[in-house]
């Protein structure tokens, strides 16, 4: 008797092992909500400011370090997923503003998923570019325990808030997907 309970709950553990296995799943792809009921209006200049444009964002405010030191898994030895760089699992992310160049919501989706897919070998605390860099895609990243982070991206252009809060910025080769 003692031989076929030993039996039996050997052969529970070993189903109740393989079924988690068989459940496990790659991470899922992060929701990506549109909160923007329209593009951005183009920067304009005021009346009386001579032609003057204001220009009220720059690239990469949002992406401000919400620690003191530069994120603890720099340098990345070899090209990294962005996914893989924020450093932790992404649940969502919250499109607040993007530019007039965007028609669809469901373009914005795909092109977040494919930035996000990217990889590259570039990654730094700072802008690592000399190029003037209008603002597209403002938004917030949604970690899986809740933290948030910025998110910010134009042609290629990317800065964000890793789950430590550093800021990283970085560039991505892709195609515009509109």
């Amino acid at each position: 008797m003692p031989r076929i309970l030993y039996i039996s709950i050997l052969l529970g553990a070993v189903i109740a092992c393989s079924s988690t296995s068989l459940t496990q799943e790659k991470p899922t792809e992060p929701k990506i909500v549109v909160e923007a009921k329209g593009p951005r209006p183009n920067q304009y200049a005021p009346p009386g400011s001579g032609g003057i444009f204001i220009i009220a964002h720059r690239f990469g405010e949002t992406c401000k370090a919400t620690v003191d030191t530069d994120s603890p898994h720099f340098p990345f030895d070899k090209p990294t997923s962005i996914t893989d760089a924020m450093g932790a699992p992404v649940t969502e992310i919250d499109i607040a503003s993007y530019g007039q160049s965007w028609k669809k919501e469901d373009d914005i989706r795909s092109h977040v998923l494919q930035v996000l897919s990217e990889k590259s070998s570039e990654f730094a605390p700072g802008i690592l570019w000399d190029e003037a860099v209008a603002i597209d895609l403002v938004g917030t990243i949604q970690f899986a325990d809740r933290k948030k982070g910025a998110f910010e991206e134009s042609a290629g252009h990317l800065c964000f808030n890793d789950h430590n809060g550093g800021a990283i910025f970085t560039r991505v080769r892709l195609e515009k997907t509109q």
